[in-house]
């Protein structure tokens, strides 16, 4: 981001100790969270913990209602009560339950939930999305280091035999490319459109995962109920996705109505 602010593509507020103690929670919800998601899946498959992680859909609306005073329509949480139930027969049916992970994963839910809300309030605020996310990295840095010295994170890459092979390095590289896309991403649809949206909008993102999952890495036992939540749980996402798009077009609609009686009225 310094880069881009020095060639004149990018405009960042100057850093003060005031902005930096305002911000200074988003930082430590974002470490919170990256700490979280990592430890559940070192002891969680990848489907397991998506599936686990679509438990974000109902504390955004309950964050939503407390923190936002953003009340949802009943056909939303009709939508999101539908995804939870996938993800409670989808449990149910887990040959492979670890409660501690599970444990790990729901606290990486209310971090990340937390993390969004921050986000979206600072954003209302009139703060932009650039500058949430130089501040999001500039804070966090020191408590991402001090997070891999304490779990002897370091050594390990001191220890890895391919440190130096070009595959490895051109491969992490892109790695740090797509993870700083997906960050900027996540803060600009949030401030865009909302937590929820962008929580719901990563159900399809996850789906994705949950079935290549299955197919691509080892040791994941999946049993007929395990397989109907994941159903129940997509067709979740899908009716929250036509919901919000009915609800998006219908103040549209009522303000031509209104325009249309309105000039009836003159006439």
């Amino acid at each position: 981001m310094f880069s881009l602010k020095t060639a004149g593509f990018l405009t960042l507020l100057p850093v003060t100790t005031q902005r930096c103690r305002e911000l200074l929670p988003l930082a430590l919800l974002n470490s919170l969270y990256v700490g979280l998601a990592l430890a559940a899946l070192s002891v969680l498959s990848v489907p397991t913990y998506s599936l686990l992680k679509r438990l974000s859909i109902v504390l955004v609306l309950v964050f939503e209602q407390l923190f936002l005073g953003k009340p949802s329509s009943l056909h939303v949480k009709l939508a999101a009560g539908v995804i939870v139930v996938g993800i409670l027969v989808a449990g149910a049916g887990d040959l492979s339950f670890n409660a501690f992970g599970y444990v790990l994963t729901i606290a990486a839910c209310v971090a990340q939930v937390m993390y969004l809300i921050v986000v979206k309030k600072k954003g209302v605020a009139g703060d932009d999305s650039h500058d949430l996310l130089f501040y999001n990295s500039l804070l966090g840095l020191p408590l991402v280091l001090a997070m891999a010295l304490l779990m002897g994170e370091f050594g390990r890459v001191a220890e890895y035999e391919h440190l130096s092979d070009a595959g490895f390095l051109v491969s992490f590289f892109i790695n740090i490319s797509l993870g700083t896309l997906l960050v900027y991403s996540t803060f600009l649809c949030t401030n865009v459109t909302s937590p929820l949206t962008w929580a719901v909008a990563g159900q399809m993102k996850g789906t994705t995962t949950i079935i290549i999952g299955l197919f691509t890495f080892g040791g994941v036992k999946v049993s007929p109920l395990n397989g109907t939540g994941i159903v129940i749980n997509t067709l979740g996402s899908f009716l929250y996705s036509y919901v919000k798009y009915q609800e998006r077009f219908k103040p549209t609609k009522s303000m031509s109505q209104s325009a249309e009686e309105h000039g009836a009225k003159c006439c």
